[in-house]
């Protein structure tokens, strides 16, 4: 008998790392056990890869697999940032998924939306409190909830700073 790999690829709206709200039209990827895509078509020189994209629930399936061992790949869906998946390692893979006779598997994505900070460094000409005048070439450095630099890139030894600097009208943002 054959099996299923089914999931869903979801949004964390309230940052608590479950998925809350589906994501349609995010295409995945079925693999082999070694992360080569599997080919869809056998028949056709080269490979084809099986893929499949979530429905408005954020659901997809492959169905009608012989037992084995897979994975799913996602392509990032654009405007979203990984949070987890069924195996919490690559976030954007599940690997290994085991496929046995006449049982469907599950791979799923959790995602969150990319935000962005920002707003104007102001001097205040006209000493009334209200900023007034944009001012340039202002350096400013993104920080967490308790004042501590965010490290823009976790991977490298040490803090990498997250920057921002002003324009001429004193504007600036994080993205």
């Amino acid at each position: 008998q054959v099996g299923a790999i089914a999931g869903t690829v979801t949004a964390d709206i309230n940052d608590d790392d479950v998925g809350d709200n589906p994501i349609d039209n995010v295409t995945l990827t079925l693999v082999d056990a070694s992360g080569n895509p599997v080919d869809g078509d056998p028949n056709t020189a080269g490979v084809q890869p099986l893929t499949t994209t979530t429905d408005v629930n954020g659901a997809y399936s492959f169905t009608s697999l012989p037992p084995g061992t897979y994975g799913v790949k996602e392509t990032q869906p654009a405007g979203y940032l990984n949070v987890t998946d069924t195996d919490g390692g690559n976030l954007d893979e599940v690997r290994p998924v085991t496929v046995t006779s006449g049982n469907t598997s599950t791979a799923s994505f959790v995602e969150e939306e990319a935000a962005s900070l920002a707003g104007f460094v102001l001097a205040d000409t006209d000493n009334d409190d209200i900023g007034d005048t944009g001012i340039g070439g202002i350096v400013l450095t993104l920080q967490d909830g308790s004042g501590s630099p965010v490290d823009g890139d976790s991977g490298t030894p040490g803090v990498q700073l997250v920057t921002a600097t002003t324009n001429g009208s004193g504007a600036y943002a994080f993205t």
